[in-house]
């Protein structure tokens, strides 16, 4: 689980139109797949304090350009969430 998770949210962070990969990813929404990856995104990243971003940030560490990881976490991950929904 762990690998999955650093690579969406590697993926997430640096691609140079993220926008466009997560409209891409929409279109898939209805698949059951989706819903399983929507409620892994409820249940690991609902909040600052979630199993999911805990284990980001631990892998990612400190990083000198963002103000607060975790919460940059969850916004990736919140907006992977709204385009499963």
């Amino acid at each position: 689980m762990r690998k999955d998770l650093y690579y969406v949210y590697y993926i997430l962070r640096f691609i140079p139109n993220s926008a466009s990969l997560l409209c891409d990813i929409s279109k898939f929404k209805h698949r059951p797949e989706c819903k399983i990856a929507r409620e892994n995104v409820d249940r690991f990243f609902s909040n600052r304090l979630s199993e999911g971003i805990l284990l980001v940030a631990g892998e990612f560490g400190p990083d000198a350009r963002m103000k607060d990881i975790r919460e940059h976490i969850l916004d990736i991950f919140q907006r992977l969430r709204a385009v499963l929904s």
